[in-house]
């Protein structure tokens, strides 16, 4: 009896151990590595520099996909205190609703921190996701929609200067594109 008693503490301990390790990996990554660190950070679009139409395909229900629009522009990139020219490069393709009047963008982004309108070798890549929403009409003739709402989520992993810096940025609220400010946050390894 006693030996079912000891083994079922260890059965009990063990348990209590497994939930105490899996809590610890649903924390953030930052609250268990002492070399992470969270870092402020902002977005404000500036000026368009070039766009170009990409390949438009409509659907036989009326959905319409444009693939591969060039749309670039400048803007502001402020981490902590510390606030850069960027140049963002962009490949979006797009799908738009006209049923549901909603318009779905995926950036493939390149924004080169510190140079305003040319490459650099510093900066952050990766994917940006855009949500308008009451788009009345497809192609829109610039894509600075004054919108019922817009979403607005992105992840851009550093280079040059910044590799090991990932670049979480957001923003959800009714405004147009250019006068959006994105906040978030920085992970720095």
């Amino acid at each position: 009896m006693k030996k079912k008693i000891i083994s079922f503490s260890i059965f009990v301990i063990m348990l209590m151990l497994v939930a105490m390790l899996a809590a610890t990996s649903a924390a953030s990554a930052c609250s268990i590595n002492p070399r992470c660190n969270i870092v402020p950070a902002s977005q404000k679009t500036g000026t368009v520099i070039s766009k170009a139409p990409g390949e438009v395909t409509t659907l036989k229900n009326g959905i319409v996909l444009d693939n591969g629009i060039i749309y670039d522009t400048t803007g502001k990139l402020t981490i902590g205190s510390i606030t850069s020219n960027i140049y963002s490069a962009n490949t979006i393709d797009a799908v738009y609703n006209p049923k549901t009047e909603v318009l779905n963008d995926r950036f493939d982004a390149v924004w080169y921190v510190g140079t305003g309108t040319t490459v650099s070798s510093d900066g952050f890549k990766g994917d940006i996701y855009v949500q308008y929403t009451a788009v009345t009409s497809f192609p829109p003739t610039v894509y600075n929609l004054a919108v019922s709402q817009l979403t607005v989520h992105c992840m851009l992993r550093g280079f040059g200067s910044f590799a090991g810096q990932t670049l979480m940025l957001s923003y959800e609220q009714p405004t147009s594109v250019t006068t959006a400010s994105w906040t978030s946050f920085v992970v720095t390894h």
